[in-house]
């Protein structure tokens, strides 16, 4: 780069190192790191070794090239309908059990993505929002 901002070459790809010592990583460079994992099925790892990476950094990576695909084919919309229904009631019972909640204290199922949650009704919607992206993220 001109401006005096080191730099190395990873894959044909300049990445600059910032003022304070962080790769600055081109968008390109992270589609196609990102296309190695969800197209040809190589290691989030290994990749992350190759480039001088972090792996969770490039984990994020393939994730959003996920997201930007299925955008892309209408497959997974920004917004989901979330349908709340009331739990079995062997449901109920089985998660008042397993989480001490008393049996009388109204709960709802929540289910994304096929991964289906019971939830104290008296769970504020900052910790539903919390429940929703931690399934998101599980996927």
């Amino acid at each position: 780069m001109l401006d005096g901002t080191p730099t190395r070459t990873v894959w044909g790809y300049e990445v600059a190192t910032s003022s304070t010592g962080r790769n600055v990583w081109p968008e390109a460079l992270k589609q196609v790191v990102a296309a190695k994992v969800l197209d040809e099925g190589l290691k989030a790892s290994a990749l992350a070794r190759e480039i001088k990476a972090n792996e969770t950094m490039v984990c994020r990576w393939v994730n959003d090239e996920r997201d930007r695909r299925e955008r892309q084919e209408g497959g997974s919309p920004e917004f989901v309908e979330v349908v709340i229904s009331e739990p079995q009631a062997d449901e109920t019972a089985d998660n008042a059990q397993s989480e001490g909640v008393e049996d009388h204290q109204p709960a709802f199922c929540l289910e994304l993505w096929g991964i289906r949650v019971t939830l104290s009704a008296s769970v504020s919607e900052a910790d539903i929002a919390k429940v929703i992206r931690g399934i998101r993220a599980a996927r």
